[in-house]
């Protein structure tokens, strides 16, 4: 995985912290995994799309989110929440911000 991507997913994991996460959408057909991470008193919104999901443990939503990233050896990526007991092993991550529907949480 390129530089630039690892940066990127720490950088949107760096301002997910303390948001509230939602599992968006699963689509078992590409085992793609959507999680949206939005906050308080914003419209403002991340989108975190797994593709290649072979592992999943999560609630169907958590506040006070705090991801972690990290590449295995063999070259899957572990995305985690130990306090929320999240957990998903996928082949690639994607991040999406401000994606519709955009709307002001309370």
């Amino acid at each position: 995985m390129t530089d630039r991507r690892i940066a990127d997913i720490n950088a949107a994991l760096g301002d997910a912290r303390g948001g509230q996460a939602a599992l968006w959408d699963y689509m078992a057909s590409l085992a793609q995994l959507t999680i949206r991470i939005t906050w308080r008193g914003t419209s403002a919104n991340v989108h975190l799309v797994c593709n290649g999901c072979t592992r999943l443990e999560a609630s169907m939503g958590w506040d006070d989110v705090n991801l972690e990233f990290q590449e295995t050896q063999s070259g899957e990526m572990l995305l985690t929440d130990e306090r929320s007991r999240f957990l998903v092993r996928c082949a690639r991550i994607r991040v999406f911000r401000d994606v519709y529907p955009k709307y002001l949480v309370e």
